[in-house]
């Protein structure tokens, strides 16, 4: 089934969600009584994936290896939500390939396959 979901997060640096494959991103917001939240186009038959991202504040620089998805303000602060490759590229990078080449999630999809899970603790 195709619906929205939420996903809350914490403000912080470097941080990973389990969301169904293929989730796409429609909205990334600070919710009151939650904090920060992406809502994603998702489909709940699909088996799930940890997704990393990492967060900017104005000024500092694009990490490498990764895509702007969203730019969302907290109070009077900007940030910028990007899609980042997994913790460990794979050793044998396509020609044409860098490490501060930007790319989107199709073109790492092209290039290196379906990311593996990371291991990561949740907090409840």
């Amino acid at each position: 089934m195709r619906t929205v979901h939420k996903f809350p997060f914490e403000l912080s640096p470097d941080f990973r969600l389990w969301m169904p494959i293929n989730a796409d991103i429609v909205l990334v917001e600070f919710q009151i009584d939650l904090g920060p939240c992406i809502w994603a186009k998702v489909d709940t038959l699909l088996p799930k994936e940890w997704r990393r991202f990492l967060l900017t504040r104005d000024g500092e620089e694009q990490p490498d290896m990764s895509w702007h998805m969203a730019t969302f303000q907290v109070h009077t602060h900007a940030w910028h939500l990007w899609g980042s490759l997994p913790a460990e590229v794979p050793r044998n990078v396509p020609d044409g390939v860098t490490r501060h080449k930007t790319m989107s999630p199709e073109e790492f999809r092209k290039h290196f396959g379906t990311v593996a899970p990371l291991e990561v603790s949740i907090k409840d």
